[in-house]
């Protein structure tokens, strides 16, 4: 799980990572989505991506932009576009 605090003053970021014993499922995120209401953007990273694309169809449905940092460029991050 990561978690990221903004400093509005500096314009800085802190992200803190912790990583799970078990990847996360789609039945770990799928409550989320009733809290995307209030939402302004859906951030993803590379990591948990089952449960990055069940969070993200949930963020397209309640029209909130997605932001995907993909790591760095040569990373082994695959990327497939979804359609439906």
């Amino acid at each position: 799980m990561t978690y990221i605090i903004v400093d509005q003053n500096t314009k800085t970021r802190t992200c803190l990572h912790t990583p799970l014993s078990e990847d996360l499922t789609t039945d770990d995120v799928k409550d989320f989505a009733p809290t995307f209401k209030d939402a302004a953007l859906l951030f993803l990273d590379s990591r948990q991506p089952h449960a990055a694309l069940c969070l993200a169809k949930a963020a397209v449905d309640a029209n909130v932009p997605i932001f995907l940092d993909a790591g760095k460029k040569g990373s082994s991050f695959s990327y497939t576009p979804q359609q439906d």
